[in-house]
């Protein structure tokens, strides 16, 4: 008897731990297809499930029938689902309860998709679980962008474990228009045969060929008033083209210039600041005196030196260093200022320091 009973609690017992171990595999398993934590470890980088709920392509799932919605689904499911250890996904909807949704979805009067806020006009509408459509091309576009392995409703966020095609905004959209198409119509009928039954030359028939007159001089007016704007803006945006071709054009014969003198400069000798004389404006010797008076050395824009000739040893270093005077007295370099007006949104000019238009020179230091 005690052989008999040390024979069985040994077989007992590893029963017991078989059941414990396929448990435990089963659901190692399920953590490491469903990519979630306390599965095994993987090497270096995790990919995604492959059984996701997110479609593959331009294909949806409501184009397949029940029966291969549940082939589909029996076969995603894992070892550890089909045992009961874990919650198992939702189950596709079954014809009854689409229809229900449907019903649901059409009592709201859905017209306009939530994604991009347009019209169903075309067949291609989905509906999902929680009574939601959109449009197929816009859901595919959202479950592609959230990058989710649970693919959710953009309205509610409930679980679109399933979805279906459903034309309930295609209908109420073509059942709006053919009554406003049908208003319109009678409209004119109507008006028609009470302007057949109005006597030439009446009160009424002026009045009525009146207003229609006002009417389509209006829409000719609107529509001349649009082609003349169009037109005047095109001309606008060739005036200011060529205005700024020529303003970079002088500006670039001008760097060339100072380029060329600085060149010549630097052989010679540094040339005496001409301050008087037909060539220099009348601004010139008060804008030169209270920028001396200041002791100007830091280009407000870069903030680096404003070197002078004698500094400059390279004439291509000359002529990036090169700087400009304005009639606000402020000193910038020519480059800079260059760049701070290929930026500017108006025609004209304003000082990046004090904001006063202004006018511009070359001035060696």
């Amino acid at each position: 008897m005690v052989t008999s009973e040390r024979s069985e609690t040994p077989t007992s017992s590893h029963w017991a731990r078989s059941s414990a171990g396929a448990a435990a595999a089963a659901i190692q398993e399920h953590y490491s297809i469903k990519g979630l934590p306390g599965g095994r470890p993987l090497r270096l980088k995790q990919k995604k499930s492959s059984k996701s709920m997110i479609p593959k392509g331009s294909s949806l799932r409501g184009a397949l029938s029940y029966n291969d919605k549940m082939l589909h689904y029996d076969a995603s499911l894992t070892a550890a689902e089909k045992a009961g250890l874990v919650e198992p996904p939702l189950k596709p909807l079954t014809a009854q309860e689409w229809e229900r949704a449907k019903l649901l979805s059409d009592g709201r009067v859905d017209e306009i998709c939530s994604i991009c806020r347009e019209k169903y006009r075309n067949p291609s509408q989905v509906i999902l679980a929680c009574s939601h459509t959109f449009h197929e091309r816009c859901f595919l576009s959202y479950l592609r962008f959230a990058d989710a392995t649970i693919a959710r409703c953009p309205v509610c966020r409930t679980e679109a474990h399933d979805w279906t095609t459903h034309d309930g905004g295609l209908n109420a959209w073509r059942s709006r228009s053919a009554t406003r198409i049908q208003r319109c119509w009678r409209g004119h009928r109507v008006r028609v045969r009470v302007m057949e039954g109005l006597p030439p030359g009446s009160r009424l028939r002026r009045r009525y060929a009146t207003q229609r007159l006002k009417a389509t001089g209006r829409r000719i007016e609107k529509l001349g008033e649009a082609r003349r704007a169009a037109v005047d803006k095109f001309l606008i945006d060739v005036e200011r083209s060529s205005l700024e071709s020529s303003r970079m054009l002088r500006e670039s014969l001008a760097a060339f210039e100072s380029f060329r003198s600085g060149v010549e400069s630097t052989e010679r000798g540094p040339p005496p600041v001409l301050l008087s004389g037909p060539a220099s404006p009348s601004w010139l010797h008060e804008a030169v005196g209270k920028a001396l008076e200041r002791g100007d050395c830091e280009c407000p824009i870069c903030y680096d030196q404003l070197s002078t000739i004698e500094e400059v040893e390279a004439p291509r270093e000359l002529a990036r260093r090169a700087v400009t005077i304005l009639s606000c007295s402020h000193l910038f370099h020519q480059k800079c200022l260059d760049s701070f007006e290929s930026f500017r949104v108006f025609e004209k000019r304003f000082c990046p320091m004090c904001r006063q238009e202004y006018d511009r020179k070359p001035w060696p230091l």
